[in-house]
């Protein structure tokens, strides 16, 4: 029988839908959205609910999942008409991760792009292409 603190513990935990993409082993790929953006990261399998949510805490632990598309654009000498961060939300809103989201999905690329400014397709490949 649990104790009071454990009760207590539980009760507290603050819980958040998540939607699995990937079961791995002993991890998981999942995506949410916080605060209008997407995100994905690896997770314990299972810390995850059969209704697919997981504490807040275990998912802060999780590892980030996807290129660091603002960290990689800040390289580069873009005009700075809008943030390296506005694009890699745009990208991760429009379901762009990883080196095989760009190629296999490269309309979503430039719209995200276009709806922010213009950088093109070959700079996103280039960035992609480095990992």
């Amino acid at each position: 029988m649990p104790d009071q603190n454990e009760i207590e513990s539980k009760a507290n935990k603050i819980m958040v839908s998540v939607t699995v993409l990937r079961v791995d082993g002993g991890s998981t790929l999942v995506e949410f959205v916080q605060d209008g953006e997407a995100f994905r990261k690896m997770v314990p399998s299972n810390k995850l609910t059969p209704d697919n949510e997981i504490d807040d805490k275990s998912l802060a632990r999780g590892v980030s999942y996807g290129i660091a598309w603002a960290e990689e654009l800040d390289k580069l000498s873009l005009p700075q008409i809008v943030t390296s961060t506005e694009v890699e939300k745009a990208l991760h809103n429009a379901g762009i991760w990883d080196q095989d989201d760009v190629w296999t999905n490269p309309n979503a690329v430039v719209g995200a792009l276009q709806s922010l400014y213009a950088v093109d397709l070959g700079v996103i490949a280039q960035i992609a292409g480095k990992g």
